[in-house]
């Protein structure tokens, strides 16, 4: 090779390393939100289906049990599913092909649920359930006010502002006033944060008030509101005041949509990092 012409490149490569190093997956893509929830496009066998995107799902995530019945796809077998509370035994199938902001996997293994099993006429349908395992090679942010999911291999660090580690499925330490908490960053939960009820013990909450009935994976359980007095803090963010959840029946803490749509949430599932920065009103 002409010595000037090394030099030339030797220069340029010195001078501009982003240019090998160049980030080489960035998607958008845009999502709908019901109940505080987000809902997304995703394809079975290169057919588009409404899928609802949920952290607290492991796995690839879950089927319509009227969808695998349209598309006549084979049980494979079962598999159990625990919501925290209890465990259920259901079917599982294998899809040829699945694919979601351009992530696409072959022969995957999804477990069936029914999610339409009765409908309401104001809500539309939905026919499965992203999961974790389909995006853990990514970054995914949830950004909240401009409805859309960014998807790329920009990693988190610790000494990002807002970002601190997790452990199993997405648990995360806060503390309400000085009490300490772990609690599971939920996408499909539509709740605020939900508390045992025990926990209103430990923290300064508002008289509570019967809310209803709500369902989990497995699970019916009772609910109680109540306004948290005591200040939340949480990825060096601090609220107060605000709609909290209560239940006897649920053992672990919950942070829900209802709450995580007040900040942009990042996750980082290699080096096991969550960043909630919260929007500016």
């Amino acid at each position: 090779m002409n010595t000037k012409i090394y030099l030339q490149i030797t220069l340029v490569l010195f001078l501009f390393p982003s240019t090998i190093y160049a980030q080489s997956y960035y998607k958008e893509i845009p999502f709908e939100v019901e109940d505080s929830k987000i809902y997304i496009e995703a394809f079975i066998n290169d057919k588009p289906y409404r899928f609802l995107l949920d952290t607290g799902v492991t796995g690839y995530g879950r089927i319509d049990t009227g969808l695998v019945a349209d598309l006549e796809i084979p049980i494979t077998g079962t598999d159990s599913i625990w919501d925290g509370t209890n465990t259920s035994v259901v079917d599982k199938v294998t899809v040829d092909k699945m694919s979601f902001a351009d992530i696409t996997f072959e022969n995957v293994n999804l477990l069936c649920r029914s999610f339409n099993r009765r409908p309401r006429k104001d809500k539309k349908r939905y026919y499965g359930i992203i999961g974790q395992r389909f995006w853990q090679e990514y970054v995914m942010e949830v950004d909240y006010k401009q409805k859309k999911l960014i998807f790329s291999d920009v990693p988190l660090s610790k000494d990002d502002e807002n970002t601190i580690s997790y452990t199993r499925n997405f648990v995360i330490s806060f503390k309400v006033a000085d009490v300490d908490v772990e609690g599971h960053v939920d996408t499909g939960s539509p709740f605020t944060l939900l508390f045992p009820t025990e926990y209103t013990k430990k923290f300064d909450v508002s008289e509570l008030r019967e809310a209803g009935t709500a369902q989990s994976a497995n699970t019916i359980f009772t609910y109680s509101l109540g306004t948290i007095l005591d200040t939340v803090s949480m990825a060096g963010n601090e609220v107060s005041d605000f709609t909290t959840v209560y239940s006897d029946i649920i053992g672990h803490v919950n942070i829900g949509m209802a709450f995580l749509k007040h900040f942009n949430l990042t996750i980082d599932q290699k080096n096991k990092l969550i960043k909630l920065k919260k929007y500016e009103r």
